[in-house]
């Protein structure tokens, strides 16, 4: 049947054409983009997938600028390491001749003080971005080294490095930051008592701000057992979050809130014993002692002894030294005790005579160890204006070339970890561009079109295209035909 009102001809071409179209827009995309997905709508599985390879692609690869800065790090300490070495060598020759008849002492320990300050100098010039893993400001590190992606979103892999000293070595602050909003907190704040004293353990010092134009704050420094301070402000906040100045923390009602600093210093470790001599040949030992030395600040080679025996108090002595490293200081008090083991002996004497045994406490204190110190000599000379190493004093020239060899070989052993940590991050370093050329040829693989497909059907869909076109035109004009039967 043949109708005015509807082109059934037509319409089914018509439909057939916007298909065509359809496709070849969608043909035509994949040709421009050089994407057969390029979003969620052409294939949510496949898009979704790609989208988080190519996110752990960019962790990955930023873990390998990161890893490549680490590797400056430990490049610009290896080469100060070199140096270090190359001015040991010199030493240990100066040292070796300071040991021959007529050597001139005076020159030697000229030569001594300028290359233990060039020692210094090379230590404190290896810094790389502000970072140095050999003067003593860092500790346990952990560089970033790549990325264990999971479906829980994975974590970041890192590589640890244990930082040592050539000088200083002092143990470094952490600093921690938080807020405070709750008022029972902060009104239990501003209820402290202020104390000025050094803090002891035990006793905190409190400390509120002065100044009126400065932020409003209140410091509380404590210090533990093992001798770690923590060092605590709180600084005020309005209902806004910003910044109280003012000088009267305990009263002030319009702080709603403490911008929380917390650093922590880490102590020397310390640990004490105590104990009571009584056999015979242990007192008498003790009483000894003070033959053995006195004064002085208590070096390995040399202890110090102290008396306490004056007045009231109770009769005793205190001997101090250092271990060959110069690291750890010993502490030992002997106290005497009567035949009752009481105290209460107050001996002026030297020879303590009426002491019936020892009451023995000993306090170890160790702290971090520098490579430059052996047998506690400081090869840089120390931080004076006049060098603390020369040879002729407390030092002989074997005891100063022993110190050189014992510090040759403490560095050598911590260029070797340096390098070992140098090429794990290297072998990183190629697992992670490896694995972001897998990530970029499984992203390929799901989203990327195949051109040599898309081109081949780009060109059969435009011929449908017009054979579409031309059909539409066919169908339309068969209604005309209607007109010649009312001729």
């Amino acid at each position: 049947m043949t109708s005015i009102l509807n082109n059934s001809a037509a319409l089914s071409a018509l439909q057939s054409l916007q298909m065509t179209q359809q496709s070849l827009a969608t043909v035509e995309n994949q040709v421009s983009t050089g994407l057969s997905v390029a979003s969620a709508a052409d294939n949510s599985s496949y898009w979704s997938i790609a989208t988080q390879l190519n996110n752990d692609s960019g962790i990955v690869t930023a873990a390998n600028s990161a890893m490549s800065e680490g590797q400056s790090v430990l490049a610009t300490a290896t080469s100060a390491i070199n140096s270090v070495i190359t001015t040991l060598n010199s030493m240990a020759t100066a040292l070796t001749q300071a040991q021959n008849p007529g050597a001139n002492i005076g020159n030697i320990n000229t030569s001594i003080a300028s290359l233990g300050q060039q020692l210094t100098d090379a230590v404190n010039a290896a810094s790389f971005n502000g970072v140095n893993v050999v003067n003593g400001t860092q500790n346990t590190m952990s560089f970033v080294a790549g990325f264990n992606a999971s479906a829980t979103g994975g974590s970041v892999n890192t590589i640890s490095f244990a930082a040592q000293a050539l000088t200083g070595g002092a143990a470094q602050p952490t600093t921690t930051s938080s807020t405070i909003t709750s008022p029972t907190t902060i009104a239990a704040l501003k209820g402290l008592t202020a104390a000025a004293g050094a803090p002891s353990v035990g006793t905190d010092q409190v400390i509120f701000s002065s100044s009126a134009t400065a932020p409003e704050t209140l410091t509380v420094n404590s210090v533990d057992a093992a001798g770690n301070a923590t060092s605590t402000t709180y600084a005020a906040l309005d209902a806004n979050g910003n910044a109280i100045n003012g000088n009267a923390f305990p009263t002030d009602a319009n702080i709603k809130g403490l911008a929380v600093s917390t650093t922590v210093t880490p102590g020397p470790t310390v640990t004490t014993n105590t104990s009571t001599i009584t056999d015979p040949t242990g007192i008498a030992q003790a009483k000894a002692i003070y033959a053995g030395g006195a004064g002085g600040a208590g070096t390995y080679a040399s202890p110090s002894v102290t008396l306490s025996i004056a007045g009231s108090t109770a009769a005793g002595l205190t001997v101090v030294s250092q271990d060959v490293s110069g690291q750890t200081t010993t502490s030992t008090t002997y106290t005497a005790l009567d035949a009752n083991g009481n105290n209460s002996i107050t001996d002026t004497g030297l020879t303590f005579a009426n002491a019936a045994s020892f009451a023995v406490t000993t306090t170890t204190s160790t702290t971090a160890a520098s490579l430059l110190t052996q047998n506690g000599v400081d090869l840089t000379g120390g931080t004076g204006a006049t060098s603390t190493f020369q040879i002729g004093g407390t030092t002989t020239a074997s005891q100063g070339l022993a110190a050189v060899n014992q510090a040759i070989a403490a560095v050598t052993n911590y260029a070797a970890l340096i390098g070992a940590t140098q090429d794990r991050m290297t072998t990183a370093t190629t697992f992670n561009s490896a694995l972001t050329t897998n990530y970029a040829n499984g992203v390929s693989g799901l989203v990327d079109a195949d051109m040599n497909t898309a081109s081949t059907r780009l060109q059969a869909l435009q011929t449908q295209e017009q054979l579409g076109i031309q059909s539409l035109s066919v169908a339309n004009q068969n209604a005309s035909l209607i007109l010649k039967l009312f001729q």
